[in-house]
């Protein structure tokens, strides 16, 4: 039995260390440049993808960032490395503060009021429990009846983006994100009539980011390809 975990022990071990070495290699690190501009940056278990905003140097265009992906890279031998893109919905999440209060104005109802910096349309989605109940469009607050609250105290929104912009290119339009969903949050206090709901991470840049999971990219030579598209280090 001894010699049966020994054999084990070895082959996992023999299956590890090529991994860990090549893990360890920076020779996959650089700045790669695609047909029409579009770089990908990799930095040990790291990479980033940059829009065609890429001309002559990793640089802001009109105030744009050109970064549309981010997140861990994984190595497995010489030949790939998998890509999967940051949970861009959990770091928006984290940023959320919600704030209750009671204002003597306000009767027979709570009401919800949004803040968050980005500004272009939107559509925000309520709902109450598991139910959509109320629906606003380029309006951050609402006014809701206190009975709809009686026998659930748990709100959740979703927002959308409207002013999609259509993208060509390799990216196309695959994966991109075109909203925002939170968690669930139960109203603490009974006598709470005001919520304010401040999301500072919900930015224009959000809504240009790209969801990548276990995708594959080629090491060839020097080179990487990835969705059929060939990305040249840059020297």
């Amino acid at each position: 039995m001894k010699s049966y975990y020994y054999k084990l022990a070895n082959l996992v071990l023999f299956a590890i260390i090529p991994l860990y070495c090549f893990s360890q290699n920076n020779s996959v690190n650089g700045v790669y440049i695609g047909s029409k501009y579009r770089a990908i940056i990799i930095e040990d278990d790291k990479f980033t993808i940059l829009s065609s905003l890429y001309v002559g140097g990793l640089e802001m265009f009109n105030n744009i960032d050109p970064v549309i992906a981010f997140g861990r890279v994984q190595y497995y031998d010489s030949n790939y490395i998998e890509l999967n893109s940051a949970d861009y919905n959990k770091i928006v999440s984290r940023s959320i503060t919600y704030s209750e209060s009671q204002k003597s104005t306000i009767k027979d109802s709570v009401l919800l009021r949004f803040f968050f910096p980005f500004s272009g349309q939107y559509k925000i989605l309520i709902s109450i429990g598991n139910r959509n109940k109320y629906e606003l469009i380029n309006q951050p607050e609402i006014k809701i009846p206190k009975s709809e609250l009686k026998d659930n105290r748990k709100i959740g929104f979703e927002i959308y983006n409207l002013d999609f912009i259509r993208n060509i290119g390799i990216m196309n339009d695959y994966c991109r994100i075109t909203s925002f969903r939170s968690l669930s949050y139960t109203i603490k206090e009974y006598y709470t009539n005001c919520i304010s709901i401040h999301i500072p991470e919900l930015t224009n840049t959000f809504f240009r980011y790209y969801v990548i999971k276990g995708e594959y990219a080629r090491i060839v030579d020097n080179d990487l390809e990835w969705r059929g598209e060939f990305y040249y280090l840059k020297e």
